[in-house]
This record gives C-alpha cells, structure tokens and sequence, in this order.
C-alpha cells in the first residue's frame, strides 16, 4: 500500500510545468495571438515586431516562474491541499472521500520527459477539475493516486488483478470515425483558415481568385477541361482528406481503449500518442448515456457515456462505439440489470403533440413555400416555384409530409421506465437517445405540465442527479401515472443513505 506520508509535506510540481504545464489553449494566446497581432499592424518592421513579442513572452516566463515556486501540494491521507497564487494567496482542500474522479493525463511531450498530469474531480467540479497538478513526474503521480485510491477505501487497497471489462476494436473506431461529426471538424477548420488568411492577406487572396476565374489565354484551350474535371477532384479530395483527418483523430484520441475492473472501480484508459488513464468508482456513476445517430442506428452501434458528480465534459468516460447488445451488457455490469426493465409506451394523446411539435419546427419552411412570391425577389431558388405552382405544391407536401413522419417516429421512439433502481427515458427520431440514472443518486425531482398537457391528461417528469448537466426528461408522459412515480421517487430519494458516502 503506498505510504500517504510521501506527499504529507508541502512541494513543488516538476520544474518542467513553467512550459510543458501550460494548457494548449492558453499556448495559443500567450503565444501565438499576440505574434499574430505583432504583424498584422501598420507594417511594422521585423525587427521591432520580434522586439515586441519578445518583451511579451519575457514577462510571461517570469510571472509563470514565479507561479511555479509559489503553487504546492501536499496529501495527508485524508486532505488534499492546494496552495497557489501569486499576489493573493489562496488555499484548497479536498476531503478523499469527496473525489469523483481521477485521471492521469499525459501528451507526447510529458510522455517523453516521464511526466503527467492529475486531475482530481469533484461534485463541485463545473467546466474545470477541481484540482490540476500539470505537470509532475509519472512516478509521482502514479502514486499520489494510488495514496488517494488507497484512502478512499476504507478496506484498503484491493490486491485482486484488474478483470478485463471491454476493449473497442480497431474495426469500431474505423466506424465511430465515419460515422460520427468529426468527418465535419476538417471542413470547419479549412473553412475557418479561409477566412482568416483571407482577411491577413486582402487583396492577394483576391487576385489569385480572379486569375483561376479568368485564366490567361494560353490556358483558355484547357478551360472546358478544367471545369469538368477540376470540381469532381476538388470534392473527391475534400471528402478524401476529411475521411483521413477523422480516422486519425479517432484512432490518436481513442486508440488502446480499454476498461478493466478491480472491485467497485473502473479503470479507463486510452490513447496513442496523448494518453488518457482514469480512475472512477462504479458508486459514483451518477448517469449512463447511450446515444446513435441514424447512421449508427443502421449499423446496430452506439457511443456509450458515463458521468460522475463532478468534472468538465472532456473528463466523461466516453466508450466511442460498441454494438447495442455489447452496450447493454456493459451498462448492467455498472449498474444494474438494465435489460429486464421493459419501456413503457406513452399515450396516444403523445402521438399528436410529437406530430405538432414537428409541424411547428417545420413553419419557417411552409412559409416560404406559401409565400415564394412575396420571398421570390430575395431568395433565388425559389424563384422557379412561381413559375410551376405544381412544383411548390410538392414542395409543400414534401416538408410536411417529412414533419409528419418525424413526428410519428418520435413518438415510436419515445418511452421510459422506471424501477425501484432505475430512472430511464428513450427520446429521438431518426437518432436515439437512452438516458440510464440511478435512484439513489436522484437529488431533486420536478413534475410540470402547460395548459396543452393538461387538456390531454398529460405531463412531463423531470429528474436531475448530481453533477450531470443532463435532466433526464419523460416527456408527454400519462399524468396520474408520472404524478405516482414522482411521489414514489420524492421518497426514495429522501430515504438516509446507509451506505458509505458516495
């Protein structure tokens, strides 16, 4: 068992964090913002410009130094305590039996100089870690974890080898990769870089744009070819390098993803080059997601999200894709037999609000098409739907009729269940969601309905766990049914906890 009293005594972080501990996002302001700003001015010399920015990063350096000699942790077996602060002193402390979450993080750069950082989670962690040592030495951090693990248990460190819960298989991140949003990250970032290289460099950006639009003579016999093969190419390559980015991305970010289990805990590693490795109590799941988009609904698949009490969303457990039935085994072992709690299907009064919900969202569309001539003017394509009525006709079929169908899909879709362990909710149409809470982690509980709801004897259920960001939602539900379950709920929840604190 690691001996907290290696750590009892207040100390530095590695003397490496003064650079290597700066976040990537801070990197870009401190550095490259301010060498952007240097020279776009009013032309200004080389000279004064390094000058400038070189002032700028010197001053920097020295208050980051200072920083560094004026940030120390300690652990005592029971506190973990943070000392920071430059000019104004402030203190931390964190009891061990609060910790949600722990993880070890490591790029390639800490990778090659044997260091890490740990991030400690709280409940009361929000958009950031309630506790960021970047950097310390591996060996340092891998033990200050072990310590916390250690006194967190109160039967001591298990001795027991981790048993292998799951491992995603190179073929799902090749298939989280296409199907997934980061196929568009590439699009955007080009996009993005157009824009402002095109507003650095002006009116260069211009002329080359102008000279590809009216090539010279010489290159007019060529002009019918280029149109007709350059933009097949250009998109072919476009798709082509947005495939490579996203495959890249998933492999580099969750590579080597395993989940291993060593009495209540989890541990979740992952990563290729930057290395994620965490460490999360099974008691301290406050909320099990399971989403699909209609691509991964084709393919039987779904990215699979555990949330604890505390901490930002990077710091999710997010298992990028595992076939449906292999994610409703890994949810019962977290949790409990999830598979033998049936969904409940909503009213019919529910089918026609869903149906409306849709046909609302769809208005902006009907009016166009309804009013093309007074748009016409302003919006090019629809011009031609003054000209054939019968083409704004379908038209306006179409999108209500897609509206419709929608509507009737969510509604097929939408259903809950509730257990004397489990809250669950399903919503979507033409993607999935499955919302998994415990009960006991349940801390308030809202029942509403609006005067629509009422006249259908329907209501909405709303129910919120510690730290989670997510309300599990029953939406259009039976009133007098969810008004039993959110009684029933209000007093399972004000139940004493007889376990230990979670």
């Amino acid at each position: 068992m690691t001996d907290p009293a290696r750590f009892s005594t207040p100390r530095r972080l590695h003397p490496a964090s003064i650079i290597v501990g700066l976040p990537p996002r801070q990197l870009l302001q401190i550095l490259v913002l301010p060498l952007i700003v240097t020279f776009a001015g009013a032309s200004p010399s080389l000279q004064s410009g390094l000058q400038v920015f070189g002032l700028y990063a010197g001053i920097g350096l020295v208050v980051r130094t200072v920083g560094y000699q004026r940030r120390l942790f300690s652990f005592d077996g029971q506190m973990v305590r943070i000392q920071s602060g430059v000019l104004a002193r402030q203190q931390r402390t964190i009891a061990v039996e609060r910790i949600q979450q722990i993880e070890l993080r490591r790029s390639a750069v800490s990778r090659a100089l044997g260091l890490a950082t740990v991030r400690i989670e709280t409940a009361a962690s929000a958009s950031e870690p309630e506790v960021e040592l970047r950097v310390i030495a591996y060996d340092d951090a891998v033990a200050l974890r072990a310590a916390v693990r250690a006194a967190a248990n109160t039967q001591g460190e298990q001795s027991t080898p981790n048993e292998p819960v799951l491992t995603v298989p190179a073929r799902h991140l090749v298939l989280a990769a296409l199907t997934g949003n980061r196929l568009l990250t590439l699009p955007g970032v080009v996009f993005a870089g157009f824009q402002f290289v095109g507003a650095q460099l002006g009116s260069f950006v211009e002329d080359v744009v102008d000279w590809l639009s009216n090539p010279p003579d010489t290159l007019s016999q060529f002009d019918t070819v280029l149109s007709a093969v350059a933009f097949p190419l250009v998109v072919a390559g476009a798709v082509a390098a947005s495939v490579i980015f996203a495959l890249l991305v998933t492999f580099l970010r969750d590579g080597r993803f395993t989940i291993t289990r060593n009495g209540d805990e989890l541990h979740v590693s992952r990563g290729i080059i930057a290395t994620r490795d965490s460490l999360i109590s099974v008691q301290r799941i406050q909320l099990v997601e399971l989403k699909q988009n209609w691509l991964r609904r084709l393919f039987g698949v779904a990215t699979v999200r555990l949330q604890s009490a505390g901490g930002d969303a990077e710091a999710r457990v997010l298992i990028p894709l595992l076939r449906v039935t292999d994610a409703h085994q890994f949810t019962d072992a977290v949790l409990t037999d999830t598979t033998a709690v049936p969904l409940t299907a909503h009213p019919p009064a529910a089918r026609y609000r869903s149906v409306l919900r849709w046909l609302r969202f769809s208005l902006p569309t009907v009016a166009v098409l309804v009013f093309s001539a007074d748009v016409a003017a302003r919006i090019r394509f629809v011009a031609p739907l003054n000209e054939y009525p019968v083409l704004r006709a379908s038209a306006l079929g179409i999108v209500v009729g897609v509206a419709v169908l929608l509507g009737l899909a969510s509604y097929q879709l939408r259903g809950h269940a509730i257990s004397d362990t489990l809250v669950i909710a399903q919503t979507g149409a033409l993607n999935r969601r499955l919302l998994i809470a415990p009960i006991q982690k349940i801390q308030t509980i809202g029942l509403r309905a609006n005067l629509f709801q009422r006249r259908l004897s329907l209501a909405t259920l709303l129910v919120r766990v510690a730290g989670a960001r997510t309300t599990v939602v029953i939406h259009d539900g039976d009133a007098n049914a969810l008004d039993q379950h959110a009684r029933a709920l209000t007093a399972a929840a004000a139940r004493p906890r007889t376990a230990k604190p979670r």
